[in-house]
């Protein structure tokens, strides 16, 4: 039947993921549009694709005209498995494309407007979110802030990376934070202060957080090179 020819080309195209056929994912892009499903499955197999292949399926829906819902599919069925939230960077780590940002944002923002009060499902957006560049991140925390000024959920929103690295010093890395922080207070002034007075403080709490990190970080640093 035609039902168990798509299952057998499927389960073709995920045992040849490692392989450079269909390196610009163009067979596995008519896969997933096909079965919704059949991208969470490549997805899963993304840690054996050394080709770029999975990344290219995702560009490309990306760009599909249907991808808000294509996407939505997948990562709340990704967020809902054991430890989720950890891959659902795939589906967006994606590249520097303008059209495909563009996307991003709209998709992150109709999902903000989805659940604007549900804690949980923001924490979960803003776990994506704090990997991208400052300036996505702060529309995407200018949008949320705009729609709610729900200071809990404010509260567990990840403003950072989750990974760092560096050479020489950590120092600037912090440094950083304090800066991003700062824009986060500049666009709170814009909207209206008086409704995130708490916001405020609870930044400013950051800020200090950070400058005593960066007193330790620096002594730990000097007793570091002192020993070397």
């Amino acid at each position: 039947s035609e039902f168990k020819n798509k299952k057998i080309l499927e389960k073709l195209y995920l045992n040849s993921i490692k392989c450079h056929a269909d390196y610009e994912g163009n067979l596995g892009y008519l896969l997933c549009l096909n079965n919704s499903d059949f991208l969470n499955e490549i997805l899963e197999q993304e840690s054996s694709d050394n080709t770029g292949k999975v990344k290219n399926i995702v560009k490309k829906i990306w760009k599909n005209t249907n991808h808000k819902d294509i996407i939505a599919h997948n990562y709340y069925k990704i967020i809902k498995s054991n430890l989720g939230y950890l891959r659902t960077h795939r589906l967006f780590d994606v590249g520097n494309d303008e059209y495909i940002r563009n996307n991003q944002l709209e998709w992150f923002k109709s999902q903000i407007l989805k659940f604007i009060d549900d804690g949980d499902n923001i924490y979960n957006l803003f776990y994506i979110i704090s990997e991208k560049d400052d300036d996505f991140k702060k529309e995407l925390i200018y949008f949320l802030l705009s729609n709610t000024n729900n200071i809990e959920i404010f509260k567990r929103l990840s403003l950072f990376s989750h990974f760092e690295s560096w050479t020489n010093s950590r120092v600037p890395i912090i440094e950083n934070k304090i800066k991003f922080i700062q824009s986060i207070l500049e666009i709170i002034k814009k909207i209206n202060q008086l409704n995130y007075i708490f916001h405020i403080e609870y930044l400013n709490e950051r800020i200090n957080i950070y400058r005593e990190e960066i007193r330790k970080t620096q002594i730990k640093e000097y007793i570091d090179d002192f020993l070397d």
